[in-house]
């Protein structure tokens, strides 16, 4: 299966999440900082997975201009990272209820561009700002990467 895990961070935790992801997806999968993608890059893959810090509410200005660059049939799959809404203040919460997160963002891009994500999309927390990575995301990670190898295997003996 062959994979690449593309990835915008601005304090270390969504690069982390990435590698993760790419570690558990397996040795056809490379991991490269949205920077540093090509379009040779892109082609005759079986899954790409985009993953960005959520800041403000979105993704960042590169991920959302890369994920215009996504080929519209590839099988595609969006995480984040973020805080916990349920960990903060009463008005923060209420903020994060209305601008909301980046995954569904870049989904919902995606979408409007005539792409289809191939599977559930997910959300990954950090304690704070600066992280880190709050203890058992890394099993939730794992979970997530297991369903989406078992989904693949799926379609590929079809």
């Amino acid at each position: 299966m062959k994979s690449l895990v593309v990835y915008d961070s601005m304090f270390g935790n969504t690069e982390k999440i990435a590698n993760e992801i790419g570690r558990y997806l397996g040795r056809e999968t490379k991991v490269l900082s949205v920077g540093k993608v090509n379009k040779d890059d892109i082609g005759k893959l079986d899954l790409l997975v985009v993953g960005s810090p959520t800041h403000g509410g979105r993704p960042t200005d590169v991920i959302t201009k890369f994920i215009n660059t996504i080929p519209r049939n590839l099988k595609v799959v969006f995480f984040d990272t973020r805080f916990e809404k349920s960990e903060q203040g009463f008005g923060l919460k209420i903020l994060l209820s209305v601008i909301g997160f980046a995954t569904e963002k870049m989904e919902r891009q995606f979408g409007i561009l005539g792409g289809k994500v191939f599977t559930e999309s997910m959300g990954f927390i950090v304690t704070d700002k600066e992280g880190p990575i709050k203890k058992g995301e890394m099993e939730r990670l794992k979970n997530w990467v297991e369903k989406i190898r078992s989904k693949l295997k799926v379609l590929m003996v079809k």
